[in-house]
């Protein structure tokens, strides 16, 4: 059974929207090809939304997950993250903010094949300078809360996509992120795993209180979405809220 996570009071800073993109743009070379990944987009991620954004493979989806998450710079308009322009940032501005405040589920897992379910969770911790007491507490704490304190000496490759999946979630959340960035987070499992694993983030994001943006292609996703986009060829369509 999910057990609750505690939250911690950094979640609850005054911040105006998790990401604020305002005429965003971001093209690609493929050789002599230009691909216009983004276009002009302008779009609002409000603090505390478990927000989708929905559409097609080369859509855009991932160049914007990616940009909203830090990992790429944008070519030309405004980004801002937790209040931070991204484009006044430094480097290690940037990589800290990634690091500290932002959580990332990924479509492969992305989980280290030799360290166990635990050890996967806990490395995040490691990184942030955290003591081996407390971290060994918020990795039980949240390995209960995805289900698996009875798989925590597992290494992936003894767990189901399922599984690997929580795993990955739980190592996304250790943190204790404000923005929870997860990208096609059902594709590698069945239908009834895919509706368990977007119940348990609702409720874990009830709990904690972060804003997560999902990027799918599943319209089931959207059941559990409060804010949802559409993205077509780099441009947002429409938008809604629940």
């Amino acid at each position: 059974m999910q057990q609750p996570i505690t939250t911690e009071s950094s979640i609850n800073l005054p911040v105006r929207s998790a990401a604020r993109l305002t005429n965003v743009s971001k093209t690609y070379l493929l050789g002599k090809t230009r691909i216009n990944a983004l276009r002009n987009m302008t779009l609002d991620v409000p603090i505390g939304s478990f927000g989708v954004v929905m559409g097609p493979s080369g859509s855009g989806k991932s160049t914007l997950l990616n940009i909203i998450g830090c990992i790429e710079e944008h070519d030309f308009g405004s980004v801002q993250v937790l209040d931070a322009d991204i484009g006044e940032l430094s480097d290690r501005e940037m990589t800290r903010l990634r690091r500290d405040q932002i959580g990332f589920i990924f479509q492969n897992f992305s989980l280290i094949p030799v360290l166990t379910a635990a050890e996967n969770v806990e490395y995040p911790l490691i990184l942030s300078g955290m003591s081996a007491r407390d971290r060994a507490d918020r990795v039980a704490e949240n390995l209960a809360a995805v289900g698996l304190s009875d798989r925590a000496g597992h290494r992936p490759g003894e767990l189901s996509g399922g599984q690997r999946q929580r795993v990955a979630i739980a190592r996304a959340l250790v943190k204790r992120p404000k923005l929870v960035i997860a990208d096609e987070p059902t594709a590698n499992v069945d239908s009834a795993t895919a509706h368990e694993l977007m119940q348990m983030m609702t409720h874990i994001q009830q709990d904690i209180g972060s804003t997560f943006f999902i990027a799918t292609h599943d319209p089931m996703v959207l059941e559990y979405a409060n804010q949802h986009w559409s993205i077509v060829d780099g441009s947002i369509t429409n938008s809604g809220v629940f």
